[in-house]
């Protein structure tokens, strides 16, 4: 999400679906220890949100 701005700034002329694309192949390249962050932030941020909401369930 963070690089969607960035990326439509640098290639104003590209439609929404183009831009998916480009930071689809952008994931796609980078390493495993950029991933293992991302997946790190991601779960920190679901036991923070389970904290936060003990008895949430999605429907």
């Amino acid at each position: 999400q963070h690089k969607h701005a960035k990326t439509v700034s640098q290639n104003p002329g590209l439609t929404n679906n183009q831009i998916s694309t480009l930071i689809s192949a952008m994931w796609a390249a980078e390493s495993d220890e950029v991933r293992s962050e991302y997946k790190a932030k991601a779960d920190l941020i679901k036991q923070q949100h389970a904290a936060d909401n003990p008895g949430y369930r999605y429907k």
